[in-house]
């Protein structure tokens, strides 16, 4: 029970790192070649999002022993309940 509590405290924790991370990214790509804001959202939306959803499904599906499909959804689930302004 504490194992499965602490995986999806992992995977919730590596999925906002990953996403400050990937922010990050942007940010250096941003200042030297100017890109638009649609293309760097597209650069977001097709790219980085479904990498982090993968990387912290597959990380979290590989620390669970059993129901790893539930503990890796609710991992992501802060990540895909963002509800953006």
């Amino acid at each position: 029970m504490w194992r499965q509590i602490l995986i999806v405290l992992f995977g919730v924790v590596l999925s906002y790192f990953m996403i400050v991370t990937s922010g990050y990214i942007i940010y250096r790509i941003d200042l030297p070649t100017g890109w638009s804001e649609p293309r760097l959202g597209a650069l977001v939306r097709y790219l980085f999002d479904p990498l982090i959803v993968i990387v912290i499904g597959s990380i979290v599906g590989a620390l669970a022993k059993k129901q790893a499909g539930l503990l890796a959804a609710l991992s992501v689930l802060p990540f895909a309940a963002v509800i953006p302004l």
